[in-house]
């Protein structure tokens, strides 16, 4: 199928599929809710953007019409994801939230590898 938006590595209407993206957005939001206010403006909203980041990359790949361009939008979400597990990191070096709740670090390192994947079949992918 081919996107409304012109580009070819989308799912349906242009828009790429939930995985890695949406699973980082879910994950952010999750935890953040329970930091506290003080943080709202600072590792919040750092932490949200991240994520968000590394589902808007995937859907301006999607929008590409080369698989170059569509593996530098990967590239760049992989770098969000990262920024994004620093940051839980750092959150967890605070003390904010529960222990339990970081137990997914492990989703984490999903995400990246859901990435890594793309960007590995779309290296792999041969030219016409």
């Amino acid at each position: 199928v081919v996107p409304a938006s012109g580009g070819k590595h989308g799912g349906r209407q242009g828009l790429p599929p939930g995985g890695a993206g949406a699973l980082a957005i879910r994950l952010a939001s999750g935890l953040t809710s329970r930091f506290p206010a003080t943080e709202r403006w600072r590792l919040t909203s750092q932490l949200r953007r991240a994520a968000v980041s590394v589902y808007t990359n995937i859907a301006e790949g999607c929008g590409r019409t080369t698989s170059g361009e569509f593996h530098s939008s990967l590239s760049v979400s992989t770098g969000s994801a990262f920024e994004s597990m620093r940051l839980l990191r750092l959150s967890e070096e605070l003390g904010y939230g529960e222990q339990p709740s970081y137990g997914n670090f492990d989703r984490g390192h999903q995400i990246r590898k859901m990435l890594h994947g793309l960007m590995q079949a779309i290296r792999n992918k041969p030219r016409r």
